[in-house]
């Protein structure tokens, strides 16, 4: 009988999580406070809610954080630079919505090959955005790492989110909301 209780305090402690991480309020993850405003970006290609506290970074940090000349587009981060949004469109990469699932199933394939110590976490579809996200290993920390794709006029969105591995479970609950916050601006 005390397992019965014992899930049912569990299933309602997890609601009460869920409810907390609503970013039409002011969410809390790890003693911080985030509001959530609509942003435009990628020269107002989409819009999506995102922290009203997340600036740009500054390029001489994104040449180090993200070192390849293939840097993404756009890295909206936070004050200390450990929780990221990153932004890539590909107008050369043509392609359908119907590709998209074969597409993020390649970007899995291709990340487990390049860094095989990473540990898979899920893939899904929310609202015609394909994604997955893994554990990844840095330097100093263990990262979590969502990666998403979209098709924008025929055109390839790579969109990303990383932060410590730590604090992840709460993120991963707000990058969904956010992905499903996307609108496209220019059809």
């Amino acid at each position: 009988m005390s397992y019965l209780d014992e899930s049912i305090i569990a299933i309602k402690n997890e609601s009460k999580r869920l409810e907390k991480l609503d970013i039409s309020h002011t969410v809390e993850i790890d003693n911080e406070l985030y509001d959530f405003g609509r942003r435009k970006i990628l020269d107002d290609l989409m819009s999506l809610l995102l922290p009203t506290s997340f600036t740009d970074m500054a390029d001489n940090i994104a040449a180090v954080k993200y070192p390849s000349q293939h840097r993404p587009d756009q890295i909206l981060t936070n004050e200390s630079g450990t929780i990221n949004f990153i932004f890539n469109h590909l107008e050369d990469f043509a392609l359908t919505k119907e590709s998209l699932p074969e597409l993020i199933m390649k970007l899995r394939a291709v990340n487990k090959t390049l860094n095989p110590a990473d540990v898979s976490i899920s893939s899904g579809e929310l609202q015609g955005v394909y994604f997955f996200d893994y554990r990844g290993y840095g330097l100093d920390a263990d990262v979590y790492n969502f990666c998403y794709v979209l098709s924008i006029n025929k055109a390839l969105l790579l969109g990303g989110f990383n932060c410590p591995y730590d604090i992840y479970k709460d993120w991963k609950t707000v990058v969904h909301q956010i992905v499903q916050s996307i609108e496209i601006e220019c059809m």
